[in-house]
């Protein structure tokens, strides 16, 4: 069940005490601080930390995670409130659905990155080192709460990074979703119709092959890219938003579709200016192009030794599982490079 609507904690509060159960609580020591005045009934339940960001989907955070929840008693039949960013919503998903073989969990998205992302599909996760999302599980929140009061707080790194997402979402679903979102929402109500549209997208695909066998790799469009990306940067310590390497991600695997002939000038260039009109432009030094591959040939999608891309042919059409070359990806992020500005 996904909620959408304002006054959020009245919803859950009610929810909690109709679930009849015990809770405890996840979030981070810099998200609770932020909001757990919205929220003053948690104060009778117990409440767990998971570190700021990428930090939590770590295997040492997990382990201790699951040592504090070991030490406080809690049990199969307890329910797991998890409040925060995508990171956190990864990981703490991921302790839910593997500590004694699955808890329940509820989840609270206060990121716009993790509403339209992490917070639906079903997807939990730990990182490997720099890799990316490499342990994880196919487990559900049996509800996600989304709200845009949370929206106001954040920090334009963090809307770009949601946007990232959301550019994606209409990328696959093409008109109107995507003359929607050429433009930035100016008020509340408006973010809470995208947010609408943008969940409805990911919901459908995921429906349709949870487990991810096929259809649900649409969903990788950018993440290629985008997520080698991320992982380079974080290398490097230098990081960038997920959304944004996944938004840069898109404009590369455009150029990569255009050289393959698998889309018309037209429309990579559509995709390629969107992704400009919005987001800061990307110095990539094509020297390190090597150092990108690396993160790419341990890219999960790979099938043996071919790198598997997901590449738009035009908007609202993106398929899955187009091999893609090294000497294609150079020339993409060449051009990618000189774009005209």
């Amino acid at each position: 069940m996904i909620w959408h609507g304002e006054h959020i904690a009245e919803t859950l509060q009610k929810d909690l005490l109709s679930a009849a159960r015990p809770v405890i609580w996840v979030s981070s020591k810099t998200v609770w601080k932020h909001y757990h005045d919205l929220f003053p009934y948690a104060d009778k339940a117990r409440v767990f930390f998971l570190p700021d960001g990428e930090q939590a989907k770590t295997i040492q955070a997990a382990d201790q995670l699951w040592q504090q929840w070991a030490e406080a008693g809690v049990s199969r039949d307890t329910l797991v409130v998890q409040l925060g960013g995508g990171a956190l919503l990864d990981a703490a998903g991921f302790c839910s659905s593997t500590y004694m073989r699955g808890l329940d969990f509820w989840n609270i998205p206060t990121t716009l990155l993790a509403m339209v992302d992490a917070a639906v599909g079903g997807k939990t996760a730990l990182n490997l080192g720099v890799i990316k999302n490499y342990i994880g599980t196919f487990q559900s929140a049996q509800r996600v709460y989304i709200s845009s009061e949370f929206l106001a707080t954040l920090p334009e790194s963090q809307l770009l990074s949601g946007w990232g997402e959301i550019t994606k979402h209409a990328l696959l679903a093409g008109e109107p979703l995507w003359s929607e979102c050429q433009h930035w929402p100016q008020n509340q109500s408006q973010w809470a119709s995208l947010l609408s549209k943008n969940t409805a997208v990911k919901k459908s695909i995921v429906d349709a092959d949870f487990r991810d066998n096929g259809l649900r790799q649409k969903l990788n469009a950018g993440h290629s890219v985008g997520h080698a990306l991320e992982s380079f940067y974080r290398d490097k310590g230098t990081p960038i938003e997920h959304g944004i390497a996944v938004a840069h991600g898109l404009a590369i695997e455009a150029l990569v579709a255009f050289r393959m002939n698998l889309i018309s000038r037209q429309h990579g260039q559509a995709i390629t200016t969107r992704i400009d009109e919005f987001f800061p432009h990307l110095n990539w030094d094509t020297q390190n192009n090597e150092r990108l591959f690396a993160y790419i040939e341990k890219d999960k999608k790979n099938l043996s030794s071919e790198w598997r891309f997901s590449l738009a042919r035009q908007i609202g059409d993106v398929r899955f599982s187009d091999s893609v070359s090294p000497n294609t990806l150079s020339w993409a992020l060449t051009q990618y490079q000189n774009l005209p500005r």
